[in-house]
């Protein structure tokens, strides 16, 4: 994509999320609050459905393909287009990368190239830019959680990619070859 389209489409995005900004803090003070998160919405059935979903990890709509599973039936159908069918209709304007969600691409801007960290460890001050991170760094570091055992000879490590660095110096481990 020509630097002049890339530019026009950041101009863009960079207007329509001034334009959400201004509509967020016009708006009235939502109704339902959930009692677990922040979460705030403006029908209790919304509420409901998050509360079931989110905290009761209810999640009865299942991907026939990966099993994955989902609290409702649109959540289920975005799976599908961006996963499976590969939809990525959100390119980066810094960079090559693809998304096939809006909100996805707004994250990776804020985290990949503005180098934004708003989640911080509470033990030991390490900041992070995906909650999902942190929660990881947490079960591993500081709870010494070591959920991957390798099937040779029985270590344990918290990381995954620890295990697959380990796995080949085990003796037990051959690599499989193609026939």
């Amino acid at each position: 994509m020509p630097k002049e389209k890339k530019r026009n489409r950041a101009r863009r995005d960079q207007a329509t999320k001034k334009r959400k900004a201004a509509a967020k803090k016009k708006k009235k003070s939502c109704p339902h609050k959930c009692p677990h998160c922040d979460y705030e919405c403006n029908q209790k059935g919304h509420l409901d459905t998050h509360i079931q979903s989110v905290h009761e990890k209810i999640r009865p709509h299942k991907c026939p393909t990966c099993g994955k599973a989902f609290g409702q039936k649109g959540h289920l159908n975005r799976h599908w287009v961006t996963v499976h069918e590969k939809k990525k209709d959100y390119g980066c304007p810094h960079c090559d990368q693809a998304f096939g969600q809006k909100g996805v691409l707004d994250r990776h801007i804020k985290v990949v190239h503005q180098k934004e960290k708003d989640f911080v460890c509470t033990h030991c001050d390490q900041a992070f830019g995906r909650k999902e991170h942190l929660d990881m760094h947490i079960k591993v570091v500081h709870d010494k959680k070591k959920d991957f055992v390798c099937t040779h000879c029985g270590k344990e490590f918290g990381w995954k990619c620890a295990l697959d660095k380990h796995v080949p110096t085990t003796r037990r481990w051959r690599p499989t070859l193609p026939r």
